[in-house]
């Protein structure tokens, strides 16, 4: 009788356990941005886009440098991985230290199922920037969600491109 209660207790701690793993580390919502400039792909999942206080002692991402005048498009997919439905209120804006304010380039109510996807997507046109008075320099990215707000800075730079070096054919002996 009693190593049946022990091989009982023991199989319920598993199971306990196992039940916490998966729902700490399933569970809840996730978030991706997708930055696509040319050709890069740069792909930022929750686990970079959350910035413990404890590990890092600023809550903004490493830049991310972009050639000034390249149209820069956005992915943003948020994952709900709850029971419940997912209601919130997505805002992106473009934050610069010269401007008077911030660029809205988003703004959308959604409500995601549970266990299902929704992706935003939208672009940043330099000539629509340049309108607007942006000039290269460093810039914040600012996206709020439902009280979560993530901030990557982007630092549009103005070098020319490099050219490539052509290699000097050896002279025959």
């Amino acid at each position: 009788m009693r190593k049946n209660l022990y091989l009982i207790l023991a199989t319920i701690c598993f199971i306990a356990l196992i039940s916490i793993i998966v729902s700490g580390g399933y569970m809840g919502v996730f978030d991706t941005l997708y930055i696509t400039s040319r050709t890069d792909q740069l792909m930022l999942g929750t686990a970079e886009l959350m910035q413990p206080e404890a590990t890092l002692p600023y809550d903004y991402m490493p830049a991310r440098q972009i050639t000034w005048g390249t149209k820069t498009s956005f992915t943003y997919e948020l994952e709900n991985r709850r029971f419940s439905p997912y209601e919130a209120r997505v805002e992106v804006t473009f934050w610069g230290d010269s401007q008077p304010g911030p660029l809205l380039l988003l703004s959308q109510d959604i409500i995601i199922e549970p266990f299902k996807k929704v992706k935003m997507e939208w672009k940043i046109d330099p000539q629509d920037l340049n309108s607007r008075g942006f000039q290269a320099g460093l810039y914040t990215l600012r996206v709020n969600r439902g009280g979560v707000e993530r901030r990557i800075i982007m630092s549009y730079t103005s070098f020319p491109a490099k050219p490539y070096p052509v290699p000097v054919p050896v002279p025959p002996r």
